[in-house]
Formats: C-alpha cells, structure tokens, sequence
C-alpha cells in the first residue's frame, strides 16, 4: 500500500500532505439541517455588547457558516435557517400560525414546536422495532412559557399522533417498553 501521507512529486507539492476528512465533519455535512424561525424581542443596545463578546462573536460565526442567519431588526432578535432567511426578513412566512395554535403564541412569550414526522423521514439510524413504533406514537413536542407579572410559568407537552386514545396509558405503555428494553436477556 501506498504512503498516504505524501504526494508524488509535482510541481512546488513536494512532500505535501493529504488533506485528511474529520469523520464527525463529514457526518455533520451529511446531515439534513432542520428548518426553522426563531424570534425574540431584545433591548438592541443590550444585544450590541453582548454580541461583542468573543464566545458568541464565534458562536454566531460558526452558525453563519452553517447556513443559519441572525439579524437584530426593529428590536427583534430573528434566527432562521437558510431556507427561511427571506421570509424572516420580508415579515411574510409562506404558512403562517392559524386555527388552533394562534392563542399558543399569542399568550406566551416563547414557544417551540418540534415536529416528530420529519425526523422519522431524515434517515436517520433509529432502530426498527419498538424505538420506531414509539416515535410514530407523537405528533409532537411543545415547549413554551409566559414571564408573567408576578411569576413566570413554563409548560412541555407531548401531543400523541391518536388523539382518541388516553394519553396517560400511552405514556404508561412508552416508559414500560423502555423499561423492559433496557433489561439484558438474561433478565427477560
């Protein structure tokens, strides 16, 4: 087998090393970037000197290289990633909050839904089974909170993909097969 570490000898590369690929980089180039809008309101001054500071002067970088923008606009802390970047800026999403979910974000100063389907259809390496069959049980996952006058509350909820059925003995079902699961054979 060849010597990896050099390349021939070529005009001016003499003995020059092979660029070698970090395998975590590679994995992290390979995976599907999720796809959201977050925004904030913030004191612009506040944020001005905050942003200055070298370990998020680099944080921000590293996400502006990854395809994420942040943009501080009209007291408004908005970070989008790439495919959103132009409905951030111009105030105007393709499918905007309606029906159900409008008092959710209209009540709260911050909520995040985190759809399950999506990540089912990423590729990513969840074992069949009874792990694939669990995700296939929520719809979703929210988190949010209100900062109230007095004092702040804060809710996570998991939402089941079968609303007619109790959600409590669906969670009671979850926990018992993860605990079995996590049981060696020898146990079972």
């Amino acid at each position: 087998m060849e010597d990896m570490d050099a390349l021939p000898d070529a005009a001016g590369f003499e003995d020059a090393a092979l660029p070698m690929m970090d395998p975590t980089a590679m994995l992290m180039a390979a995976m599907p970037k999720p796809e959201f809008i977050i925004g904030a309101s913030i004191d612009s001054e506040k944020w001005a000197t905050l942003k200055a500071s070298p370990p998020l002067a680099m944080g921000l970088g590293l996400a502006m290289m990854q395809g994420y923008a942040v943009t501080e606009k009209d007291g408004f802390l908005i970070i989008t990633s790439k495919d959103h970047i132009e409905a951030s800026q111009s105030g105007k999403v393709a499918n905007p909050v309606s029906g159900n979910s409008v008092p959710l974000y209209k009540e709260n100063d911050f909520v995040m839904i985190f759809k399950v389907e999506p990540l089912l259809d990423m590729g990513l390496p969840i074992p069949p089974g009874e792990a694939m069959d669990m995700l296939k049980k929520i719809s979703h996952l929210e988190a949010y909170s209100n900062s109230g006058q007095n004092e702040g509350t804060g809710t996570f909820r998991i939402v089941f993909t079968d609303s007619a059925k109790n959600s409590f003995s669906t969670v009671v079902e979850m926990i018992t097969k993860t605990i079995f699961s996590l049981k060696p054979e020898s146990e079972k």
